[in-house]
């Protein structure tokens, strides 16, 4: 299986480029492949291609979500980005779009993941805490994760929050779980 990079901040932003880039600088990354999911109305292409530059890869190997074929090209991929935005809908696109098997997949035969917020809970066993911090505005029924790790995570949050949300989850859903993990804002979750 290919290497987890969960971070709370994605390439977006200035601290999630630095954590990412910390975790892939002794990479050469000239001659791998990067796909990007993301939502072209986020308005983020521009910037998740510079910063994928800027990590070291070449523009013709930045696969993007929104351009035509680029599932068939899971196959052929070193890394996976999956960012941030509203968890439920970021799944329900990988769903819709029947992407969860090709990521699984990929990442089976090595690809790394690297999860961003959204991104680093669909790592995860399922997304039930989810509904805690957003709203399942596209009546999501199928929770299911990624299923990358045997865990529940939770990004934006330090270990001391995490202590306190665990106190008052419903006892049945924390059992469930192998672990809960959290990611700190600045914070970076390797496996």
């Amino acid at each position: 299986m290919g290497k987890l990079i969960l971070t709370s901040n994605g390439l977006n932003t200035e601290d999630g480029y630095k954590l990412i880039r910390k975790q892939l600088k002794k990479i050469d990354l000239a001659a791998k492949k990067i796909y990007l999911f993301y939502e072209p109305y986020y308005s983020i292409e521009k910037i998740l291609i510079s910063r994928c530059e800027k990590l070291g890869f070449k523009r013709k190997n930045i696969i993007l979500s929104s351009e035509a074929g680029s599932e068939k090209q899971l196959e052929t991929v070193d890394m996976i980005y999956v960012g941030e935005g509203n968890t439920f809908e970021i799944l329900k696109l990988l769903q819709d779009r029947k992407l969860i098997e090709p990521i699984r997949k990929a990442i089976s035969k090595g690809a790394a993941y690297i999860g961003a917020s959204a991104g680093a809970m669909i790592a995860g066993k399922d997304i039930l805490c989810a509904d805690d911090f957003e709203e399942n505005e596209v009546d999501l029924s199928d929770l299911s994760g990624l299923c990358l790790i045997d865990a529940a995570i939770i990004p934006h949050y330090s270990k001391k929050q995490l202590r306190e949300y665990v106190k008052n989850m419903n006892p049945e859903i924390v059992k469930s779980y192998q672990r809960i993990y959290a990611i700190k804002d600045g914070g970076v979750l390797v496996r």
